[in-house]
Formats: C-alpha cells, sequence, structure tokens
C-alpha cells in the first residue's frame, strides 16, 4: 500500500522544484523501490524508479524538469496595445500545464503500478527572491505584475497589464479619471489571463470590478507625462507569467558593423607601369566583402524609484521583450534582445538623480555582400 505523503500545490512554478513525497509499506523489504508513472493527457510519459530516500525510506522525486518540458514559451498575440478592448487568453499549456502522477512500487519479483494517483497543475512564471520585496504568484492575485501602484504612461503610448480572473465570477474593467467612470467593459472570470492596454491623455485608474459583489478587488494608477523626445514603450513577459509595459522617456538607434575584409595589391599594371590609381579614382588596397549589420537602440528612463527599480529587474530578466514602433499608421512589435547581463536594484534614498539606461539589440541582422 503507498500513501502519499507531500505534493506541490496547484499554484507551483514549474521554473522551481516539484517534489513528490510517497511511503510504501514495504518500504523495507530488501530491493524494494518505488515507481513513478508520469502521465500527460491520457499517456505516459515517463517512468522513473527510485530507491528508498533517507532513514524513514520514502520515495522522493523531483518531476520539474519533465513538466516544464510541455509549456510553451508565451507569444504575444496581433493587438492593438492602445486598444481597452484588447484582450488575450493564455491557457493550457502556456500559462499552466495539468498532468497526472501514479505511483507504484517493485517488491521483489512482483511490480504493482498506480496504487496510489494523482492530477496536478504547474505554472509558467517564476518566484522572486523574498529580499527583492516582490509579489509573488498566489490564487487571489488580480493584476499578475510587481508594478507599483503609481506608474507613469507618456502620451501616446500604451500601458498593458495582465488581469488573472477566477471561474465563476463576473469582472468589470473600469478607467476612472477624476473619480469617474469613463469606460467600462464586462469580462467573465476564467482560468486564463487577459491583457490589455489603455491610451488615455490625464491621469487615470485602472480597477477591475467585482460586479456579483459590487466591489473593486484591485487597481492600478497611471501619470500620463509628455516628453519632448520620442518616448519608446517596451512590453516583456514579467516574473508572474503575464505581460507588462515600461515606457523610456527616449531611444537613439546606432549600428554595429562586422565586415569581412580581404588585402590586395592596390597597384595594376596600366601598359608596362604600375599605376596605384586610374586618373582620380585609387585603387583599393583592402577589399569589403560583405558586412553584417546589428542595430541598438539605447533606451533612457525618466528618474527612477525604489519600487520601479525593483520591478524593472523583470525587464532585464525577461526572455520575451517587445519594442513597440509605427509603421505607416500601424502600431509594431519587433522582438527585441536586452543587451544588460547584469543588473542594480537600486534605492532612491540613495540614488535621487538615476534613471535607467539600457541597450536593445533588433533580431532582424541584415547581411550586405556587393561582392
Amino acid at each position: 500500500m503507498i500513501t502519499i505523503k507531500s505534493t506541490p500545490n496547484n499554484f507551483s512554478s514549474a521554473h522551481e522544484p516539484l517534489w513528490f513525497v510517497v511511503e510504501s509499506t514495504n518500504k523495507a523489504v530488501t530491493g524494494f523501490q518505488y515507481v513513478f508513472d508520469v502521465y500527460k493527457d491520457g499517456e505516459l510519459i515517463t517512468r522513473q524508479r527510485n530507491n528508498p530516500y533517507g532513514s524513514d525510506k520514502y520515495g522522493v522525486i523531483n518531476l520539474s524538469s519533465i513538466v516544464r518540458s510541455y509549456l510553451e514559451t508565451p507569444q504575444i498575440d496581433d493587438i492593438d496595445p492602445f486598444s481597452f478592448d484588447t484582450a488575450y487568453n493564455m491557457g493550457a499549456e502556456v500559462w499552466f500545464t495539468n498532468y497526472d502522477v501514479r505511483f507504484g512500487e517493485v517488491c521483489g519479483t512482483t511490480t504493482t503500478l498506480n496504487s496510489a494517483s494523482g492530477t496536478y497543475t504547474a505554472r509558467n512564471y517564476y518566484n522572486r527572491l523574498p529580499y527583492e520585496n516582490a509579489v509573488n504568484y498566489s490564487s487571489g492575485l488580480t493584476f499578475l505584475t510587481n508594478r507599483p501602484q503609481e506608474s507613469t504612461q507618456y502620451t501616446n503610448q500604451p500601458v498593458v497589464f495582465t488581469v488573472q480572473t477566477q471561474v465563476g465570477t463576473n469582472y468589470r474593467r473600469r478607467l476612472k479619471i477624476n473619480g469617474v467612470v469613463s469606460d467600462a467593459i464586462d469580462m467573465s472570470g476564467s482560468t486564463s489571463l487577459r491583457y490589455f492596454g489603455a491610451n488615455v491623455t490625464q491621469d487615470y485608474t485602472v480597477e477591475i470590478y467585482n460586479v456579483d459583489t459590487s466591489g473593486v478587488v484591485a487597481s492600478k494608477d497611471i501619470k500620463v507625462k509628455c516628453s519632448k523626445y520620442q518616448p519608446r514603450t517596451l512590453i516583456f513577459l514579467n516574473a508572474l507569467g503575464g505581460w507588462d509595459s515600461f515606457g523610456f522617456v527616449n531611444g537613439v538607434l546606432s549600428q554595429d558593423n562586422d565586415k569581412k575584409k580581404f588585402e590586395q595589391n592596390n597597384y595594376k599594371l596600366v601598359g608596362f607601369n604600375m599605376q596605384p590609381n586610374n586618373g582620380a579614382v585609387f585603387y583599393e588596397g583592402v577589399k569589403t566583402y560583405a558586412n553584417e549589420i546589428k542595430t541598438k537602440m539605447k533606451l533612457t528612463s525618466d528618474i527612477l524609484n525604489t519600487d520601479e527599480y525593483r520591478w524593472l529587474a523583470e525587464l532585464i530578466n525577461s526572455p520575451v521583450v517587445y519594442l513597440l514602433d509605427w509603421d505607416e499608421g500601424r502600431q509594431n512589435l519587433f522582438p527585441v534582445q536586452i543587451v544588460q547581463s547584469n543588473y542594480e536594484l537600486k534605492n532612491s534614498l540613495q540614488n535621487k538623480t538615476e534613471v535607467l539606461e539600457i541597450d536593445i539589440e533588433f533580431s532582424n541582422i541584415k547581411n550586405t555582400q556587393f561582392r
């Protein structure tokens, strides 16, 4: 007989250990082994045999590396980030994955499978460390973001949020300006995530309103600013598995060039004389035959407070980042890589005039081969 002693809860991260501990009444038998069968959608994906662990001879296994492989990297949809109507569902195999574990044993010459079992869920987020003062995922979290309660938006730029709603509850997204609701859209509760943008020209509050209880369950305050430069917005996957955005006050383009060259004689035989030039044109001694061009942009923020520094560690660490830009009236999202590999979580009491500067690199590398 096998007893399940402990399992991960259904809000566990797939990016951290998923420990299972079981116990068998036959654990003291010589040569005894525990059997862990992992099923996905009714199909056996792996069978693991483990010897009893420790003096209590429990069966112990960490299944995170197996379960994590069934989660897809979230990709942003073809959205209009300026529309408050925008909604996108991230469900099974993106935000979470379900799996079954069936526990058995090998006792002497007898193998017994599925003496106990359970269905479990792992989610696509990671926990930040306790001393980073960031919120980690929980079932009651509404805004899936560590964005401070009050943050900044530049005019003509969007703010993107991700909201988690609960099954069986009716919600309403509301924009409030000067305490008055200016726009409201109903959305039904589900187990999926939704993100949406907002483009407003004055300070406002985004509220998630519970229609059933007539109460506000979460809110974020946005201060709208103007910029004399061309502001730039990055939309990124955050630690909680949702989409977030941050606006930089300015961005400056640059390029890196990797030229392929060879050397040659810069004289040519003309008649019976070696000449360095043909009239006003001198011959090349070094010839470029290919050039790889990488486009970069240096982004500069406004002065940040301590909460913004802590939050933006998730931007630096994010595996998926897009730059919002315009092309012939259309809002395009270009995938970019953040060049920085290190980030200092500064304190605004000590760094009163600090701004954040980051370099991003576009993924569309150009090649020019003239010769």
